[in-house]
């Protein structure tokens, strides 16, 4: 599901010390949204190959011309010891194509907004597709704005509106960060042009 902070939470988590030790410090993010086919697969595979090899003695200064060639050569840096324990990060995939070229038998995590892209049968799946609770929303709000005290009632509407997309939450709470002064000094004003902006479909209340 798009919007749901996929990325995000992969991030924070690879992010933390304990997981970075497992896998020895050596974690490589991949974006493939604009890679749709095999035609505009080499240049992340090459980025995955030089970033990848700078950590070994495989010190490289030249190009594969050859995707095959440089999916098997990927394979070969991979299996080196100083890269066994290490994550390949596979952002927003979207092509079941694509992803065949990053069959390099190394740890790999993969976000998609498509399930069907993945046939590996040893692979687990995690279903991120749940939005913030009520609370969370309001939680959001009040530290965009910087109070601690109660938000009205529109704010509770504004969420419901929202059913709690994160993206949407996220939105809108940069553009209440950006307008706190006003949103301190007009009442309900800020909260029903947010209402009106989101039943128009404008999702950035510009």
């Amino acid at each position: 599901m798009m919007g749901y902070g996929k990325s995000c939470l992969i991030n924070e988590v690879v992010h933390t010390n304990p997981v970075l030790k497992y896998f020895d410090h050596h974690v490589f993010w991949i974006n493939l949204g604009d890679c749709h086919s095999k035609e505009n697969v080499y240049q992340p595979m090459w980025r995955l190959y030089t970033a990848a090899s700078s950590v070994t003695e495989n010190k490289t200064s030249h190009c594969h011309v050859d995707i095959e060639r440089l999916k098997d050569s990927l394979i070969r840096l991979f299996m080196d010891e100083k890269l066994q324990n290490s994550l390949v990060i596979l952002d927003d995939a979207c092509s079941e194509d694509v992803l065949t070229y990053f069959d390099i038998r190394c740890k790999t995590v993969i976000t998609t907004q498509n399930r069907n892209i993945l046939r590996n049968e040893d692979a687990d799946f995690v279903a991120v597709n749940f939005g913030f609770s009520l609370e969370e929303s309001l939680d959001l709000f009040k530290t965009s704005l910087k109070i601690s005290t109660d938000l009205p009632v529109l704010a509770e509407e504004v969420h419901h509106i929202c059913q709690g997309h994160p993206m949407l939450i996220a939105l809108i709470g940069s553009y209440l960060n950006e307008n706190s002064d006003m949103a301190k000094g007009s009442g309900n004003d800020l909260w029903v042009y947010i209402k009106t902006m989101l039943r128009r479909g404008n999702y950035r209340c510009e």
